[in-house]
């Protein structure tokens, strides 16, 4: 209590730089994939995306013991929604996505920002129960492809598209 006023600075001071960067690079990789021609972003979305998460397993196990806080600890704190702030970028992203494929004579099915919240939310809980699991990077990376593969595979049979993805062997 001599340098913070309470267990939430504390929290704060510990998690909040490494929760930012996480933050800024997912949105930085939301606002270049946006700034991509819709026909780039139809054509490449799978392959752009799982580079792009390798970026943010980085991140996060660059700085495992604070997002095990984030993830497992932050009940009560102003990091009890970390990940729902990362469900919301992904949300809007989609729905931006989609009108803007239609828009662009791409013809995809439209999908509910509704059922685009709960995909979103149904990921970012999966990718971080490596986390939760104490999961290495390594076995991490393979999980996560696996839940790219399964999500691409649902995504291309939502929007109307032929899913190209399969498992390696």
């Amino acid at each position: 209590y001599g340098r913070f006023a309470d267990k939430s600075e504390l929290f704060r001071e510990i998690v909040k730089e490494p929760a930012e960067k996480l933050y800024n690079y997912y949105n930085r990789v939301q606002n270049e994939f946006a700034d991509l021609a819709p026909e780039t972003q139809y054509n490449d979305m799978h392959f752009y995306v799982d580079n792009k998460v390798d970026g943010m397993l980085d991140i996060v196990y660059g700085n495992f013991e604070e997002f095990k806080l984030i993830i497992c600890k932050s009940k009560g704190s102003e990091y009890e929604h970390f990940v729902d702030r990362l469900v919301e970028v992904e949300t809007d992203n989609t729905v931006r996505f989609i009108s803007e494929l239609n828009a662009a004579g791409l013809n995809v099915n439209d999908v509910r920002a509704d059922l685009t919240h709960i995909l979103a939310t149904a990921m970012f809980n999966g990718m971080f129960e490596v986390v939760a699991h104490d999961f290495d990077k390594c076995e991490a990376r393979k999980y996560i492809k696996q839940l790219q593969y399964f999500f691409n595979a649902g995504w291309d049979k939502i929007l109307g598209l032929p899913s190209e993805w399969t498992l390696p062997e």
